[in-house]
């Protein structure tokens, strides 16, 4: 099964959202791209989101040698259970659940002041890739 992968850029923050499935390469090398210019990352995660090997060893070397910090939210336990198993390696990652998504932003260092715009276009993007996902089931 195919994820439906989108993300936005805010700032210096990048904020993906995944459905269930397995991200295609031409969408991952779109999405390394535009991280390029990102110090933070907000990954959200609706079930159980794949990356292959290849996409796992590029995300784990990006992250240490660009010093990113990465929040994932997910309610999966499995998706949460791979975020602290990367972050064993040394990269700045933390799982949270949907229901600390304040938290998980807080976690980012985005200030106070600054976290609503971010909240709003997690939500956004949620409900975006879960609308595709249910377009894509009726076709």
């Amino acid at each position: 099964m195919r994820s439906v992968f989108q993300w936005v850029v805010v700032g210096d923050l990048i904020i993906s959202c995944s459905s269930a499935g397995e991200i295609p390469m031409d969408t991952w090398r779109s999405y390394q791209a535009s991280i390029a210019t990102c110090s933070k990352c907000l990954g959200l995660s609706i079930g159980n989101t794949s990356i292959n090997s290849i996409q796992r060893k590029e995300v784990n070397e990006m992250m240490k040698r660009r010093a990113l910090r990465v929040v994932s939210v997910s309610d999966d336990s499995l998706v949460r259970g791979i975020v602290t198993a990367i972050s064993w390696f040394g990269v700045d990652i933390k799982a949270y659940s949907w229901s600390n998504l304040n938290e998980a932003i807080a976690h980012l260092g985005v200030p106070p002041a600054e976290a609503e715009p971010v909240i709003f276009a997690a939500q956004r993007l949620r409900r975006s890739v879960e609308a595709q996902v249910a377009l894509e089931r009726l076709a």
